[in-house]
């Protein structure tokens, strides 16, 4: 649509729209313009005031695509170690899709909808994705589109989804809350289907016998309208919490009024699967620590486990701070050098599951050197990029521990790395990259540091790394640095840059990708089952139906846990998992689950019905398809139907004094069919019988008894078509 805006009084208006349909126009304002070719057009509109002409032309105007990207993502924001959920909305019917998720995981997909992305790393990240068709394609960029939070949370208004955290007053972990506070906060599980669950640990608001004061009250749902659980005070604390409603939800609403505070409260959140046992799945604060240092793991585990059992081999470990092998997130001292693996099982009412990842921890006898800038302000690295590694981040630190986000990488191979910087100018920014090969705690070896070059204000520099023959298996440290105006050593505190590490896996092969078995055949009712997996690498796992979740990715040796649903239909269902590996074909197996036992009842057995033509019904209970046939032309039947349903009987009018019968048989495949039946009364008949010795001629006045012989009839009304009076017509 083209709106003049002309000024003065013109008494003309002369549009032109080359390409458009119609391609001219004489009038103030034209009628919509259609454009049938994609491409960049001019726009000219000429007014006349009766004295004067004026021309106005918009060269390039209008953009026109036989293609359109987009898509929207739910949530876009998003706890740490949890999903977002994208969807394709392109226009234009595309017939390929080409997704990028820096930081997530997977990292890209060429589905139409991709499976769920899981962000590991605080930050906002980009999306993209690029649509093609024959003849054209478009790509759609939102900038900073998701952004992974904190999983500590602290009482505010706002939504947030999660499964993993911890909850605080207002006051946050260590503080109190203040006087006149009143917020209300929504969350959400992070997980579809799941139910949120908060255990309180600690809980003091001031007392009142009326909770009237200071109060958290909890709400059933997505919002205050849905059902109050409960409302506290004082110290009485609300214990465990799980949601039980359709969205898995739970609202908090606190309040304080204007004296008298307390310490608050702190709760644990988890999510719970209404039936089904836990995924396991967890991070370690570092993966490279230094002999007798202090490693945090923290458990990732989905479908609310109720108790965890670690372990470690081997097991020269020490437990610290109060945590044991059953806590849910320990901390651990490693007290030897070398390789170690590290084991979860978590298990709740409905089972257990385990992740093992090999060789995970490498524990080395010196701590990595430090270094960092005192100003990361006005530049710093916004993205780095080294085979599976794409992490975006943003400025203000002058370091950045991303140790726990890691690839591996083979000996002999050569690999990419790309490092892109910002700034907030035009200055000489230099960027090297340090990478520990020999595990010695320090790059200062030979072939251990790589310059990328310099870039005048924001870019992005790229270098091919050759992992050595000679390089130490395990765990080592990348360190990426970018100084200002001058080139960065690997260890060192300078004035303007930002420097990031993240950890190396160095293998001596070439990846592997093996799982069993091929299928898993499993019955209708749900449950779960495992499939085996072989590997010296990273690996992810996907499920192309929604009834069959699956572990979403591991490293090394282990194991996917299929969880399915209860297959209501008779039907078999397949859902095929398929799990890749970077370099490799990807491998897919399938989860084979067998229809329910198809069930049939038909009530009543019989119908009665009147001679007069009409319907009436009969209730089918089924979980599968049937059919239905009557034996009668005079009754037809609703033919066929799926589940529980109803059959409509239509019988027409019965002329004859007798009854029928129709018998109506109901099939299933696979079943003994059912026959009901339903019967129709005759018409009422009447056959009446005079009796005066043999002759029905009387003299007048005398009586004559009549004595009649009549079936289904409701009354009898004698008439006669004389002059005789009846005594009893009835």
């Amino acid at each position: 649509s083209f709106t003049n805006q002309s000024s003065g009084l013109p008494t003309s208006w002369l549009w032109s729209f080359p390409g458009g349909t119609p391609a001219s126009f004489n009038g103030q304002n034209p009628p919509s313009i259609t454009y049938s070719t994609a491409g960049l057009y001019n726009v000219t509109l000429t007014v006349y005031d009766g004295s004067t002409t004026d021309v106005e032309t918009k060269t390039g105007y209008i953009t026109v695509k036989n293609i359109v990207a987009d898509f929207t993502g739910t949530p876009t924001s998003v706890v740490i170690g949890n999903a977002v959920t994208f969807t394709d909305i392109s226009s234009c019917s595309p017939t390929t899709w080409a997704w990028s998720f820096p930081s997530g995981t997977p990292s890209s997909s060429n589905l139409q909808n991709p499976p769920p992305i899981t962000y590991s790393t605080l930050g906002t990240y980009n999306v993209e994705l690029t649509v093609t068709k024959p003849g054209g394609t478009d790509t759609k960029t939102k900038t900073g589109y998701i952004t992974v939070i904190s999983p500590e949370f602290v009482m505010a208004n706002g939504t947030v989804s999660t499964c993993s955290g911890n909850f605080y007053d207002p006051g946050g972990a260590s503080g109190s809350y203040s006087n006149s506070q009143d917020f209300t906060m929504v969350f959400n599980p992070g997980v579809a289907g799941n139910n949120l669950k908060f255990v309180f640990s600690s809980f003091s608001l001031e007392a009142n016998a009326s909770c009237s004061y200071d109060y958290l009250k909890i709400y059933n749902g997505n919002s205050i309208s849905s059902a109050l659980i409960g409302t506290w005070c004082g110290t009485t604390s609300p214990g465990t919490i799980t949601a039980s409603n359709a969205t898995g939800s739970l609202t908090f609403v606190f309040h304080s009024d204007v004296s008298v505070t307390a310490t608050g409260w702190s709760a644990a959140i988890s999510c719970t699967s209404t039936a089904a046992p836990p995924v396991a799945g967890f991070i370690a604060s570092s993966t490279n620590p230094g002999i007798n240092s202090t490693v945090t793991f923290t458990d990732q585990s989905t479908n609310g486990p109720t108790s965890w059992a670690w372990s470690f081999t081997p097991n020269t470990v020490l437990y610290l701070n109060g945590t044991t092998a059953s806590s849910q997130n320990p901390q651990v001292q490693f007290n030897a050098l070398g390789l170690y693996t590290v084991s979860l099982t978590a298990a709740n009412a409905y089972g257990s599951d385990n992740e093992t990842k090999a060789s995970y921890i490498n524990v080395t006898s010196c701590s990595v050197c430090s270094s960092t800038s005192t100003n990361a302000t006005e530049e710093w690295i916004i993205n780095i990029t080294f085979n599976t590694i794409n992490n975006t981040s943003a400025g203000s630190l002058g370091y950045q521990n991303f140790t726990a986000i890691s690839t591996n990488v083979i000996r002999g191979l050569v690999y990419g790395l790309s490092a892109s910087c910002w700034s907030t100018g035009s200055w000489a920014e230099h960027c090297w990259a340090f990478a520990d090969w020999n595990q010695d705690c320090d790059f200062a070896d030979a072939g251990e540091s790589f310059d990328l070059g310099q870039v005048s204000g924001p870019g992005t520099l790229n270098l091919n790394i050759t992992i050595p023959s000679s390089a130490t298996i395990g765990s080592t440290r990348l360190r990426v640095s970018l100084k200002y105006n001058a080139d960065p050593t690997s260890c060192e505190t300078f004035n303007y840059g930002q420097v990031e590490d993240y950890t190396i896996n160095v293998q001596s092969a070439a990846p592997t990708l093996s799982v069993s078995p091929s299928n898993q055949n499993v019955t209708s009712i749900a449950g779960n089952v495992s499939f085996v997996v072989a590997s010296n690498t990273n690996w992810a796992a996907v499920s192309n139906q929604a009834w069959c979740t699956v572990t979403p990715s591991g490293s090394g040796n282990g194991t996917i846990t299929s969880t399915y649903q209860e297959n209501t239909s008779v039907s078999v269902r397949i859902a095929n998992i398929t799990i890749t590996a970077t370099g490799l074909t990807p491998v897919v197996v399938t989860v084979t689950q067998q229809g329910a036992v198809p069930t049939l009842a038909v009530t009543p057995p019989v119908r009665s019905v009147s001679e007069i033509d009409g319907n009436t019904t009969f209730d089918v209970t089924s979980n599968t398809n049937w059919t239905a046939v009557s034996n009668q032309a005079w009754c037809t039947v609703t033919p066929s139907g799926s589940g529980n349903g109803t059959i409509t009987a239509t019988y027409e009018q019965n002329t004859s004094i007798s009854a029928r019968v129709a018998d109506i048989t109901v099939t299933v495949s696979g079943l003994t069919p059912v026959v009901v039946t339903l019967t129709q009364a005759g018409v009422p008949c009447v056959d009446p019988t005079a009796f005066a010795g043999n002759d029905a001629t009387i003299p007048d006045n005398e009586n004559l008894q009549l004595t009649g012989v009549a079936t289904n009839y409701a009354s009898v009304l004698w008439t006669s078509s004389g002059d005789g009076i009846f005594d009893d017509p009835g």
